[in-house]
């Protein structure tokens, strides 16, 4: 017998960052929607999880059906949970990040996307929902992930000096991980 709560619950979508490096310029592959919301804007694959997915599942799934690209590995970027993020009601996206390395790699719109293409990630179109906020934040990854120094997380930005040097040496240690400066 399944449990019923009490309290409302929200709904939980996935969306997929991508970059790649074509030409010398950083794109990022939006799909155009086919349905309200935000129908006729240009957002990143996405959409509900079900209910036996994990979310990296979803994640993949909902990329192969928008977009018809697969295989590409797909990292945690961040959650979105803005109360008012979607007019359907309280949603939370959990968006992926990930590498296209085919400079000359194809999307072809399906599912309930009319369109999808790369874009000049340094200038996008006008996006739906809030994922020009999954932009920076896919942006700030990739700045991160190449040594390009990036602001560290709040939580760390009142450690300096000799506090944020025994703070590296500790974590360093029990992690048994190199970590970069910040």
């Amino acid at each position: 017998m399944a449990y019923t709560y009490d309290y409302p619950r929200p709904m939980v979508t996935v969306d997929s960052v991508l970059f790649r490096l074509a030409g010398g310029a950083l794109q990022t592959l939006l799909v155009l929607r086919g349905r309200e919301p935000c129908k006729g804007t240009w957002v990143f694959p996405g959409g509900f999880i079900e209910m036996g997915e994990t979310l990296v599942a979803a994640a993949r799934r909902e990329l192969a059906e928008e977009t018809g690209l697969s295989n590409i590995e797909l990292e945690p970027l961040g959650a979105f949970d803005a109360p008012d993020r979607d007019t359907r009601g309280r949603v939370i996206s959990f968006a992926f990040v990930g590498l296209v390395h085919d400079p000359a790699c194809k999307a072809t719109a399906g599912d309930d996307a009319e369109d999808a293409r790369w874009f000049d990630a340094a200038a996008p179109p006008a996006m739906g929902f809030d994922h020009r906020q999954m932009l920076e934040q896919g942006l700030a990854w990739l700045a991160a992930g190449v040594g390009i120094p990036t602001p560290p997380p709040r939580c760390l930005r009142e450690l300096t000096g000799a506090r944020r040097e025994a703070f590296r040496q500790a974590l360093s240690t029990a992690a048994a991980i190199n970590i970069r400066a910040l």
